[in-house]
């Protein structure tokens, strides 16, 4: 999936999608899925696991913030990922560790000593 160098901001016209308000997710997500479904986004940003699998089941391009730093190294908007994504950890963001080392390889940033 390529990805666009920027990042769209709107308001629903129509009410929350109605698979997406039987899910019971965060407000956000909700939000976030039901808009991205009116515009047919592409792709959708998330990060919460139970929201990013509604919006695979719904058919929706799914990114997350590590995606998308990983993404900005391919475009060359960043030198590396590890120093990135180490900072958002350090500040709580949660990203499971095999997703964590996945994207590091991918960077051929991985440590060699594992």
């Amino acid at each position: 999936m390529e990805l666009p160098l920027w990042v769209t901001k709107g308001c629903l016209d129509r009410p929350l999608d109605a698979r997406v308000r039987e899910a019971e997710l965060h407000p956000g997500e909700s939000e976030a899925l039901s808009l991205a479904l009116e515009l047919q986004a592409d792709p959708l940003i998330l990060d919460d696991l139970p929201a990013r699998q509604l919006g695979k089941t719904l058919g929706l391009p799914i990114v997350g913030t590590a995606g998308l730093v990983f993404a900005a190294k391919q475009k060359g908007l960043i030198p590396a990922v590890r120093p990135v994504l180490d900072a958002l950890r350090a500040k709580g963001f949660r990203l499971r560790q095999g997703v964590y080392e996945e994207i590091l390889e991918a960077a051929a940033e991985a440590d060699p000593s594992t």
